[in-house]
């Protein structure tokens, strides 16, 4: 078993839209706990005080600040990616030129 081919660069591209795809599902999952949150403070609320049955506060709070940690996510994962492709290409131009000089 020899490792002469990286198959890494060719699975990069695949990995980041992998991970795009989770973050989206990640701040689809945020916005979803803040209905939820939403739902059970209102139900407390109008349990002890009479008011509205929902409370919009969680709800707006997960769409304005649930992308950040996707978001961020995303970043490291592209920047993990970058480096480990810019090593795979590192060793082959590296392999490469170890060849030609040894011709």
């Amino acid at each position: 078993m020899r490792f002469d081919n990286f198959i890494a660069v060719k699975w990069a591209g695949f990995i980041y839209i992998i991970a795009i795809v989770v973050a989206a599902l990640s701040y689809l999952g945020t916005i979803v706990a803040g209905i939820t949150t939403g739902i059970a403070a209102g139900s407390a609320s109008s349990y002890l005080s009479g008011g509205p049955s929902f409370s919009v506060l969680p709800l707006i709070l997960s769409i304005i600040f649930g992308w950040i940690i996707p978001a961020l996510w995303v970043i490291g994962v592209r920047l993990v990616l970058e480096l480990i492709v810019s090593n795979i290409k590192t060793a082959e131009h590296t392999k490469r030129i170890a060849d030609s000089v040894s011709r």
